[in-house]
């Protein structure tokens, strides 16, 4: 049997995690545009009608994911399904697949001690959405829109089983050198907004993570 076509944005929440800021409204708000013009297609728990097989329509979103957003508060973490039944598919698919996630922390928790910790935040752990002014909240929500939207946008660029170079990468603890290397890779992105050359970044990056490989060894 053929595996679906991923083709969707899914979003995962925990509803406990919305009940003082309606966090998912504010990250469609900023996803609307581009839902609009039909660069993308969101997928989160709302699209459930009533009489629906809940499970197996978010079974069957889950599979059909190519970007997904999780809104990571303490009610996330401590969701059981979440846990078991969205994360595995997920990050085995960021892992073998390519999908693109993007953990957003909406609220104080224990991300570094999570499933998720390998994983970049879109924003400081330590400075969830919810203790942030509302503008620099918008600003978030504004840049990891424009980055969802690019990434959906993109072809994927499935990584490594466990033990190859990619995967070893998506697997890596947090530590000095994977941030480092990260942060290197992020400071090319902001170069390319000044006119570094698409070639020249590409070259760039495959020398950081070589090198980062290297140093791992």
């Amino acid at each position: 049997m053929p595996k679906p076509r991923r083709d969707k944005v899914f979003i995962s929440y925990a509803h406990v995690d919305q009940s003082e800021t309606d966090w998912l409204s504010k990250l469609k708000l900023y996803l609307g545009l581009f839902e609009r013009k039909g660069t993308v297609d969101l997928w989160d728990d709302t699209r459930i009608d009533p009489g629906d097989k809940w499970r197996e329509q978010i079974k069957e979103a889950l599979h059909r994911a190519k970007v997904a957003v999780l809104l990571v508060g303490p009610g996330f973490l401590q969701s059981k399904f979440i846990a078991e039944k969205e994360l595995p598919p997920l990050l085995d698919a960021a892992e073998s697949e390519g999908v693109r996630v993007f953990p957003l922390v909406v609220g104080y928790c224990a991300y570094r001690s999570s499933e998720l910790e390998p994983f970049e935040a879109v924003n400081d752990p330590d400075k969830p959405l919810e203790a942030l002014p509302r503008d620099q909240q918008n600003k978030i929500l504004r840049d990891v829109s424009d980055a969802v939207n690019d990434a959906f946008n993109s072809p994927t660029a499935p990584t490594q089983p466990n033990g190859g170079p990619l995967g070893r990468l998506q697997n890596a603890d947090s530590g000095g050198q994977f941030r480092e290397c990260i942060r290197r890779i992020r400071m090319l992105d902001e170069l390319s907004e000044v006119g570094l050359d698409d070639g020249l970044k590409i070259e760039f990056q495959r020398q950081i993570v070589t090198q980062w490989l290297e140093e791992e060894r």
